[in-house]
């Protein structure tokens, strides 16, 4: 089994366009985890996990030496924890590593538009955790794309549970 960790995030009516709130989670990736909010704000409360996908701005100009950019960008507060990679002008799914791990992350849009977040409630990012297996996002990626983690990827969403941390509640 690849895949350790879920986390479901969606885009709620009256948030920002941007934001997305987790609202399914399998529950320890320490990554996440020590990112809940701590202290409620007039739109997050003590316990919610936000994240903030957006689109990476593209320079047009040729550069022979350039390595492959970003399609979309994932932060968490003001950090950016992941580039997302993506194949199609309007993608289904992407890949990522956590920064500074060594976790793989893959990505299951629904309800983007071409350039990012919809602007209605219901846009989706779900993310699949493979722990240790950051060199091997490629991979992992194109496995998805074959359908070879259908099985796994249901099992995650089958142990996940709504989203409420122990403790914080």
């Amino acid at each position: 089994m690849y895949l350790t960790d879920y986390y479901r995030f969606e885009h709620l009516a009256g948030t920002a366009k941007t934001r997305l709130d987790c609202t399914t989670s399998t529950g320890g990736y320490d990554e996440f985890e020590i990112r809940r909010c701590r202290k409620g704000t007039k739109s997050t409360k003590p316990g919610d996990l936000v994240i903030y996908c957006t689109d990476v701005q593209r320079n047009e100009n040729f550069n022979a030496d350039a390595k492959r950019k970003a399609d979309k960008s994932l932060t968490l507060g003001s950090k950016n924890i992941t580039s997302i990679y993506t194949f199609e002008p309007d993608p289904k799914t992407g890949f990522g590593d956590f920064k500074d791990t060594q976790d793989a992350l893959l990505f299951v849009f629904k309800g983007f538009s071409i350039l990012g977040v919809a602007d209605v409630a219901g846009a989706v990012i779900e993310i699949y955790v493979a722990r240790g297996l950051r060199n091997n996002a490629r991979l992992l990626y194109n496995l998805l794309e074959d359908g070879g983690l259908e099985d796994e990827m249901r099992e995650l969403q089958e142990r996940a549970r709504p989203d409420k941390p122990e403790g914080l509640f």
